[in-house]
């Protein structure tokens, strides 16, 4: 378990947090096991200061080990940035690797404030169902 104020730390649909609540709703709603999906840091290295934001040199940093782990997933079919510093790494990918990131569906994630969160949410690997709509 976690705590709100500290967290775990890690990406997790299990985490004891209101981020991984609006994580798992969806999820379930669209019959996505955690199993099915891979959740990344648009800045995939550990930050000393976590008190503000991504530099725009650190989201440009995150664009090739993005490289790297799709070119680790051969099943990869959809990716679905959340948040504005990953929408904004996902652009900057798109540009950099344009053939590469034609390959997948993409996405942007729902707003954060339940109420209005509603989106399409896509199994990530080849063979899934397919995309339902999440109310």
């Amino acid at each position: 378990m976690t705590s709100e104020a500290k967290g775990s730390g890690m990406l997790s649909v299990e985490n004891d947090d209101d981020t991984a609540a609006l994580q798992c709703e969806p999820l379930d709603a669209a019959e996505i096991a955690p199993i099915d999906i891979t959740p990344w840091n648009t800045y995939p290295w550990y930050r000393h200061d976590q008190t503000s934001g991504l530099t725009s040199q650190q989201v440009t940093e995150g664009i090739e080990p993005l490289l790297r782990l799709i070119n680790l997933m051969p099943r990869l079919n959809v990716v679905l940035p959340q948040g504005s510093e990953a929408q904004l790494l996902w652009k900057r990918f798109t540009r950099k690797h344009p053939d590469i990131a034609g390959r997948y569906a993409a996405g942007e994630s729902p707003p954060a404030d339940r109420s209005s969160a509603s989106g399409t949410v896509r199994a990530s690997q080849a063979g899934a169902a397919a995309p339902r709509s999440i109310p």
